[in-house]
């Protein structure tokens, strides 16, 4: 379990980066920073090797699991959550939702 752990870690990171929130302002709770707070969760656990010349990304078994999991806790936690997984978290997909989020926040 412990040696798979590294696997998660793009999936977390992604999820933590791509999120467009701030934190809650402890100091001052009583001033409101947003309305609502939205995440894009990316899960790729296979990966189309488009060069086969080249080593290719070994299969992620749990990458989907992960981040469904991640999703799940965000949206626990008030995010307005967007997911993406596998064959659909392609370029055109991951780029087509942070387009609308540019747009549209």
């Amino acid at each position: 379990m412990r040696r798979n752990f590294h696997r998660a870690i793009p999936a977390l990171l992604l999820a933590g980066l791509v999120s467009v929130a701030a934190p809650p302002c402890r100091a001052q709770s009583d001033v409101k920073l947003y309305e609502k707070r939205y995440a894009l969760v990316v899960g790729i656990g296979t990966y189309e090797n488009k060069h086969p010349d080249k080593k290719s990304w070994p299969s992620l078994p749990n990458a989907k699991g992960d981040a469904e999991s991640v999703a799940k806790l965000l949206g626990k936690m008030g995010f307005e959550v967007t997911t993406l997984y596998n064959e659909d978290a392609d370029r055109k997909g991951i780029m087509s939702k942070l387009n609308w989020f540019a747009k549209n926040l």
